[in-house]
């Protein structure tokens, strides 16, 4: 199965089915993502994988992407944000690296560009990723893990 994404609709078709979705980011381009620490003194941080590099996330990256696998998550209480299943692709995003100050947040952007993985799809607590494709409803995540194939099915991503 091929599944078709425009980024300009919010909703991801699959043979018959629509599936509502999105990729929205906290970013330094719409001001969501701070700039200091959390109330907990931790901070939000954004690290490209494999790396590890500090990045400002993109959404979801056009293209035809593979999906690649699942990575259950059984327990909602203790992974709310990928639970049930991420649908894992390879779809690999370009993203501005930042330099952090002493406090460990953003302080300004380095000006290189880095590669960061692990984009996928899934269900979530949260309307926000952090470049993944987001989808509304539970049951069509697990609809989607149920029908997908990995190595074989694909997503294509338009603008």
């Amino acid at each position: 199965m091929i599944l078709r994404w425009s980024k300009h609709e919010s909703y991801l078709v699959a043979g018959d089915r629509h599936i509502e979705c999105w990729s929205k980011v906290r970013n330094e381009v719409n001001g969501l993502r701070p700039y200091k620490p959390l109330r907990d003194g931790k901070t939000d941080v954004v690290r490209s994988f494999p790396d590890g590099v500090p990045i400002m996330p993109r959404s979801f990256p056009l293209g035809n992407h593979l999906i690649t696998g699942f990575k259950i998550h059984p327990n909602q209480q203790e992974d709310s944000y990928l639970y049930p299943v991420f649908i894992a692709t390879d779809a690999v995003n370009e993203c501005p690296e930042w330099e952090l100050d002493a406090d460990g947040c953003y302080l300004r952007p380095t000006g290189r560009v880095v590669k960061d993985g692990a984009n996928g799809m899934h269900f979530s607590s949260s309307d926000w990723t952090q470049g993944c494709l987001r989808i509304k409803l539970e049951s069509d995540a697990r609809w989607l893990w149920l029908n997908l194939v990995p190595g074989i099915d694909r997503i294509a991503v338009r603008d």
